[in-house]
């Protein structure tokens, strides 16, 4: 391995993972708007404009009509889906906002060159995902049905990876979160990689979770979960089909 080879490695794994996190250097604008009736609520479907961490995706459910007294805020952060799809079995709510998060990143998974060519652009967009989430949270805690001393997040599957990283950057711009669920998740990033029985060629398994919790670093749970504050709930499966 060349010189450059050996500090580019250092280097990734020495930085900072907060200060290594994109994040948002004005606030959240909106720029696109729809709604439609679902289910007896208003489904909101919202696109941010965030300079430094761009586009930004949303779909809100709310009571409809709005009561008079603010809205608690969860935002679910789910699986590689549109934030529609996330919250689409999210029933019997109440008075509160439900907030979906769209990845920023194609659900169709890439392979060989395809990923090579497309690898640098995932993982800008990968690391934007902690700050989209920041971001978004600044942007709902402003809107008139929101009650911004009530916020939650629920992370589960891909999303449990992110919400940690995510709410430390909300954190450190001042936003408190009360209730914090992670789901079908865990950590390190590339033991979940190499455990992952859709990874092929099997022998590569190692070798690609070292480099993957090099890479990922800024985004690891394990980062960023004790300097979280709150509450939390920690749900796990076995088996899960």
């Amino acid at each position: 391995m060349g010189a450059g080879a050996v500090a580019f490695v250092s280097w990734l794994g020495l930085r900072d993972p907060l200060a290594a996190l994109p994040r948002a250097t004005e606030n959240p604008v909106a720029t696109g708007f729809a709604a439609e009736p679902r289910d007896g609520r208003s489904l909101q479907h919202v696109v941010l404009d965030a300079p430094g961490v761009g586009r930004i995706g949303l779909a809100i459910s709310l009571p409809d009509p709005l009561p008079k007294r603010s809205l608690p805020i969860v935002v679910v952060v789910g699986g590689l889906a549109t934030g529609e799809r996330n919250i689409r079995q999210v029933h019997g709510v109440g008075d509160n906002a439900i907030v979906g998060y769209d990845w920023p990143i194609q659900t169709r998974l890439l392979w060989g060159w395809d990923f090579i060519r497309e690898a640098p652009d995932l993982y800008d967009r990968a690391l934007c995902v902690p700050g989209q989430i920041a971001a978004a949270l600044d942007w709902l805690a402003g809107q008139g049905w929101a009650d911004a001393q009530r916020i939650s997040l629920l992370g589960y599957s891909l999303g449990a990876l992110a919400v940690p990283a995510a709410q430390r950057l909300a954190e450190f711009r001042g936003r408190v979160i009360g209730w914090t669920v992670l789901a079908y998740g865990g950590a390190p990033v590339g033991a979940l990689l190499a455990a992952n029985p859709y990874l092929k060629p099997r022998w590569a398994a190692p070798i690609l979770s070292r480099v993957a919790d090099l890479v990922f670093r800024p985004v690891e749970p394990g980062e960023h979960l004790p300097h979280l504050r709150g509450r939390f709930l920690l749900v796990g499966g076995r088996d899960d089909a």
